[in-house]
């Protein structure tokens, strides 16, 4: 599932293309203007398919050539959920920040698990 949320380059034209070479493993989302990271997300969940489905933004920050370490590890431990992490982001200082606020407020309130393993980068 590809979901295009309100992309002004040619975004929407290059997912078409992908859908074309491997229509039945590749469907297009194409959002009318940009909602959000957050809303994208959760429209591409809603038309998702499949027994797994890996989450990640388009910035190359998440490497898809990492996906079948996310399964197998999903699969080989019987995992419900798998999340990544970074040890060293490469966002603004403010923004992580704010992410390591956001974990840590996940870790205490929802008694996340521990981290399994790191991304390079």
């Amino acid at each position: 599932m590809l979901v295009n949320d309100g992309s002004q380059d040619e975004s929407d034209a290059v997912c078409r293309r992908l859908h074309d070479e491997l229509p039945r493993n590749i469907t297009c989302l194409n959002l009318a203007r940009n909602f959000g990271e957050h809303n994208a997300v959760m429209a591409g969940l809603n038309r998702a398919w499949g027994d797994y489905v890996v989450i990640m933004d388009d910035d190359f920050q998440n490497l898809p050539g990492e996906i079948p370490r996310l399964i197998n590890t999903v699969v080989d431990d019987n995992y419900d959920l798998v999340y990544t992490y970074y040890a060293e982001k490469q966002h603004h200082w403010f923004r992580n920040l704010g992410s390591r606020f956001n974990n840590f407020i996940a870790n205490f309130m929802l008694n996340r698990p521990p981290k399994i393993f790191t991304f390079p980068g």
